[in-house]
């Protein structure tokens, strides 16, 4: 980190300039890796600007925590009429077709699979969840309309979720195997 201010009970140096009767401190701008341009004043560290970072992707895409989740099926074809209607109204479509697996992706994220398990019978995980982002909350309306319309079994019917300031806005439900998910849209329409 570089020091771009410097103050005394005299005064403050900014480049040539003093300004007189600013209190006794030091700012410290810098680029710190893996985090970004931060800046310290005192004990207090700021973030000015997140870094990108492209380490372990060789596509050059931004790196995430996930870029995959897989849910298993006893009945693909079934499975398939579910996710197709759903990710149509997520703006995901289909990019893996399968005997045993179908793969959706959307503009942004990771994919989304749901298959034939590769040994032994499909159950719902205890605890397992898969969350999907929609642009807005009209979109978590409509795919949890749809979701049950299929056959899906209501978890939770879309409203907010924990604090208002938040703005966390969610509907749960089950597939037709099970399996927990959820649509989310965080902040502001």
């Amino acid at each position: 980190m570089r020091q771009i201010l410097t103050t005394s009970q005299r005064g403050c140096r900014v480049g040539g300039s003093v300004l007189r009767g600013a209190p006794r401190l030091a700012l410290f701008v810098g680029y710190r890796p893996g985090h970004g341009i931060c800046a310290q004043v005192g004990n207090t560290s700021l973030l000015l600007q997140q870094a990108k970072s492209n380490r372990g992707s060789t596509t050059g895409e931004e790196k995430t925590m996930q870029s995959m989740a897989r849910y298993g099926t006893g009945n693909l074809a079934r499975a398939k009429v579910f996710y197709d209607a759903i990710a149509e109204i997520l703006g995901a479509t289909c990019i893996t077709d399968r005997e045993n697996v179908a793969g959706y992706k959307g503009p942004t994220g990771g994919m989304f699979m749901i298959g034939t398990p590769f040994e032994g019978e499909a159950n719902a995980g205890n605890g397992s969840q898969v969350v999907f982002p929609a642009a807005s909350r009209a979109v978590v309306d409509a795919v949890y309309a749809k979701a049950i319309e299929l056959g899906g079994k209501c978890e939770g019917a879309p409203g907010l979720r924990g604090p208002q300031e938040m703005n966390y806005y969610a509907a749960y439900f089950r597939d037709l195997d099970g399996n927990k998910l959820t649509v989310t849209r965080q902040g502001v329409d």
